[in-house]
Formats: C-alpha cells, sequence, structure tokens
C-alpha cells in the first residue's frame, strides 16, 4: 500500500466508488469518527456529494489545502436566504 495514502485520497475513491455506482447526479454520506472526516472533504470537495451528516466534530483545516474555505464556501452556497 502507497504510505502517502491520506484521508483526501480516500475521500476521493469513495467519491468515484459512489459515482461509479450510480450516484453521480448526487448522493450524501454519513459517518462517524473515521467516517466523519471522509464526509466532510467529501462534502467540501466534490460536488457530487451534496450533504454530510456526522456524529463527529474534527477540525481538518490543513488536511486538505483550501479545505476550510472550500467548506465555508459550501456552507454559504447551500444556506443563502431564499428572495
Amino acid at each position: 500500500m502507497d504510505k502517502d495514502f491520506r484521508i483526501e485520497d480516500v475521500a476521493r475513491v469513495m467519491n468515484t466508488l459512489t459515482i461509479g455506482v450510480g450516484f453521480g447526479d448526487g448522493y450524501v454520506v454519513q459517518g462517524g469518527d473515521i467516517g466523519s472526516k471522509v464526509g466532510r472533504i467529501m462534502a467540501a470537495v466534490h460536488d457530487e456529494c451534496k450533504a454530510a451528516h456526522s456524529k463527529s466534530c474534527f477540525i481538518l483545516s490543513r488536511a486538505v489545502p483550501g479545505y476550510a474555505r472550500k467548506l465555508c464556501h459550501a456552507h454559504d452556497a447551500h444556506h443563502t436566504p431564499s428572495k
């Protein structure tokens, strides 16, 4: 196994697999413990992931370059007030 395989690589592989089984139009992830880390990255980085539900909260701002900015942007884009 590649020693440099990181949590963002897990998120990328899971996104690819999820699209491959027919959820290319969108999907929701749910995770606890490590799955919550993967799910948050998937929601912030991959457009196909429409939402993430987690029972754990971890700060991953250093794990993925621009992650915190992407997560805030994704949150703002999905929670803008209706006119």
